[in-house]
């Protein structure tokens, strides 16, 4: 299973690259494939003070990324997210499993609130705003609740669950491929359509943390 990371310099794309080299080649896509070649040496020389062997870890532009990958993460910022896509529609995303994991939040009097995009008059999570502007992709909806920072830092160990929305045959390739992960527990939830409430959870998880002072919040099913 070959997995591919588009945005992989933030630590949700660093954290997926170092916790899954173990087991798949990873390639990290980037407008600039210099940039991306760089990167992906400096996770090459990470992973392996942690790993005995690792899979390579390889650079590519977006375009060639796509077009190599089983998997592709969007690692992209929901900011972002937009852009992102539309300048990369004519990419090969037929019978990709793409998976999304970007929340859209806004501020609002120091606390976070969800929000939707709009497309042509309807309102859709960010999941579902990417399938549809890639509708050949198989698009799947989670890693919204599993905190970026703590997932990045390899001398750091995991426990939570994690929520899979999407169709039932891309959600079970994507948990088969994250599950690899130690300390994260996937879990199938649904069809994509329910993917707002489980991205709307997170302004709920973060605005905990920010009240309470808790740092690295995330979810366990019990």
């Amino acid at each position: 299973m070959k997995v591919a990371i588009l945005g992989g310099t933030g630590n949700l794309g660093k954290g997926i690259a170092l916790r899954l080299c173990q087991f798949f080649p990873i390639t990290l896509g980037s407008r600039d494939k210099d940039k991306a070649k760089a990167i992906a040496d400096e996770y090459t020389e990470i992973a392996k003070k942690y790993y005995p062997e690792i899979q390579k870890i390889e650079g590519m532009a977006n375009k060639d990324a796509v077009l190599n990958a089983d998997i592709v993460t969007l690692a992209v910022n929901a900011s972002a997210l937009e852009q992102f896509i539309q300048s990369s529609i004519e990419y090969s995303w037929a019978g990709k499993v793409v998976i999304c994991p970007a929340t859209k939040l806004v501020m609002v009097n120091k606390l976070f609130e969800y929000s939707y995009f709009a497309v042509r008059g309807k309102s859709l999570s960010a999941a579902e705003y990417v399938q549809e502007m890639l509708p050949n992709a198989k698009v799947v909806s989670t890693l919204q609740l599993v905190p970026a920072s703590r997932l990045a830092d390899l001398s750091k160990e995991l426990s939570y669950d994690v929520p899979v929305l999407g169709d039932e045959k891309a959600s079970s390739l994507a948990i088969e491929c994250l599950s690899k992960i130690r300390g994260l527990r996937f879990l199938y939830a649904g069809p994509l359509h329910l993917s707002a409430h489980m991205e709307g959870m997170l302004s709920i998880l973060l605005n905990i943390a920010r009240i309470n002072r808790l740092k690295e919040p995330g979810i366990k099913v019990v």
